[in-house]
């Protein structure tokens, strides 16, 4: 029997890797990241499309985000933060431009990612210009900034509104 836990390693501040803990929703030998996708394809947010690893009666916990909830252990241990980029590992950090990724790493993940910011997103391209603008104003005003986001996040999540 699988564990009710999914522990995964992600970079995070200057590239520093540490464990991120989820609720599993995927069960393990169905196929791999890159098999999934050359059959179905990517969302906007590089996740593939119709996942057939996602353990049906957990899927709702990916839709809701309720997976991520264990991340709170990762604020608690200071590795996130509570808005920021999301973590990801580094085979997912391959398909960004290094200038994106190396401005990105220098700062810690966040539980609450900015493209939930927005209510839709595009495609790939777009993703990398809600980051950038992002980053852009959190080297601004860090705290001001933050909690924008977290107040924009907060709404779309509410209204139901959020990408993918």
């Amino acid at each position: 029997m699988e564990s009710l836990f999914y522990i995964d390693n992600r970079l995070g501040l200057d590239g520093m890797e540490f464990p991120v803990f989820k609720i599993r929703t995927m069960v393990d030998g169905i196929g791999s990241f890159d098999e999934i996708v050359s059959l179905n394809g990517v969302s906007s947010l590089g996740k593939p499309k119709n996942d057939l690893r996602i353990i049906p009666w957990r899927r709702f916990l990916r839709v809701y985000h309720l997976d991520e909830i264990p991340q709170i252990v990762n604020i608690f241990r200071s590795d996130m933060k509570l808005v920021g980029i999301r973590p990801r590992n580094s085979q997912q950090w391959k398909s960004f431009p290094e200038s994106h990724r190396k401005r990105a790493l220098q700062y810690k993940p966040g539980l609450f990612g900015v493209p939930y910011a927005v209510p839709v997103l595009s495609d790939f391209e777009h993703l990398l210009q809600v980051e950038e603008e992002y980053l852009d104003r959190y080297e601004e005003s860090s705290y001001r900034t933050d909690l924008e986001y977290f107040l924009r996040i907060s709404y779309n999540l509410l209204r139901g509104q959020r990408s993918e």
